[in-house]
């Protein structure tokens, strides 16, 4: 009888990980205060203030998609209620501007968007059920989502619901858009969450720690002190 109880112990500690692992990792679950809050930090940056800051980035780019990129990324932060220059440092840090940038890791695009990024942004758009992120976050970012993109927004919509992981970087590798908007709104994530588990933080200090949330690798705190760099030396000019 203990050998027959000592060998279930021993098979379900195998078993049971890889079962909780096929359904994969439960959502974030930040506040809805927290989500629909905005975090602009750096006032009012327009259009031709992101284009500039790209322009000193990659000198390599087209005017045609620097303005392109500006555009968009003026149009995801705004969406979405996040400071654009904070994220125009992210774009900066995790792709220098180009369009078609890929790492060893597979992330793909602008923002640089990983598997985990992806499962992150399935669940906050609802694809897996009420059980995998608040309800009234998922509401959000889905009705959020479709009055910016607007007849973008089966396209991109079904990306999360259709795709895998695979297509859905192909995607994001192809169409400037749909990586920014993307990232956007995973950054909009980890603002909110840094934000509920921090209530006495200031703005600044929330996004250091989506910052370090965004980035996949060991140099977490490196990442956010860079891109916080950026943003001083823009900033002082």
């Amino acid at each position: 009888m203990k050998e027959t109880l000592l060998i279930a112990l021993i098979t379900s500690s195998f078993i049971l990980p890889t079962f909780a692992a096929s359904f994969g990792v439960q959502g974030m679950w930040p506040s809805n205060e927290s989500v629909l809050d905005n975090y602009l930090f750096y006032n009012q940056t327009t259009q031709s203030d992101v284009e500039e800051f790209i322009k000193t980035s990659n000198k390599n780019l087209t005017s045609v998609t620097v303005s392109s990129i500006a555009e968009n990324i003026i149009a995801a932060t705004s969406c979405y209620e996040i400071d654009a220059a904070y994220f125009a440092g992210l774009i900066r840090k995790e792709s220098t501007f180009k369009t078609k940038a890929k790492s060893k890791t597979g992330a793909a695009g602008l923002s640089q968007m990983t598997g985990i990024g992806i499962k992150e942004l399935r669940d906050q758009l609802g694809n897996r059920g009420n059980s995998y992120a608040r309800k009234t976050n998922i509401s959000y970012f889905k009705a959020t989502t479709k009055r910016c993109l607007g007849d973008d927004w089966k396209t991109f919509s079904n990306l999360f619901y259709t795709k895998s992981n695979t297509e859905v970087k192909n995607a994001f590798y192809n169409n400037t858009k749909f990586s920014l908007f993307a990232g956007a709104m995973l950054l909009k994530v980890y603002l909110a969450s840094a934000a509920k588990d921090c209530e006495s933080c200031g703005t600044k200090e929330l996004y250091r720690i989506a910052l370090e949330q965004y980035n996949g690798d060991t140099n977490k705190v490196k990442y956010a002190l860079k891109i916080q760099e950026y943003m001083d030396d823009w900033m002082s000019i």
